[in-house]
């Protein structure tokens, strides 16, 4: 890996997309670089934590106690949420995954080994170096505005 800590950069993240195998992969990769969650974070999240605001929409993160924090969580995001939890027959109160978090990083590393055959700069590709994707792109975008009912609706985008 480089010194970089943007080891993805927007080439890098579209080959890891595609090296995802399963609408599950592709989504926990999502998370990570489009939203900024944790595996932990992944693990506990569920559809009911999502919350429209205007034509945007926002995630209450939970850590093991209750909501810690509300992220921006881009639309056709959310709309991949929905998609997966109805195709796995998720209720809205259940977890989204069926899985560990510690599953969850593994899977972010099977699919980066992946990408990394045709591109091993990619083969390292960590949980955490998703979440600096993440952050990169709020900083390359500019971090949404905040105002009295939450995060401006429409002023970040990230991916």
């Amino acid at each position: 890996m480089t010194d970089d800590p943007d080891v993805l950069g927007q080439r890098g993240y579209r080959r890891l997309r595609r090296a995802a195998e399963t609408y599950r992969a592709d989504l926990v990769v999502r998370l990570g670089a489009e939203v900024g969650l944790r595996p932990a974070e992944m693990g506990r999240l569920r559809t009911d934590d999502i919350r429209p605001h205007g034509d945007a929409y926002f995630l209450a993160v939970r850590d093991g106690d209750g909501v810690t924090r509300e992220a921006y969580l881009p639309s056709d995001v959310e709309h991949d949420v929905r998609k997966y939890a109805r195709s796995n027959d998720r209720a809205p109160d259940e977890p989204l995954f069926d899985v560990s978090s510690r599953r969850l990083q593994m899977l972010v590393g099977e699919v980066s080994a992946r990408a990394g055959e045709d591109d091993p700069e990619l083969a390292d590709v960590s949980s955490r170096d998703l979440r600096w994707r993440f952050a990169a792109s709020l900083l390359a975008d500019g971090v949404p505005r905040r105002s009295s009912a939450g995060w401006v609706a429409g002023s970040a985008s990230t991916g």
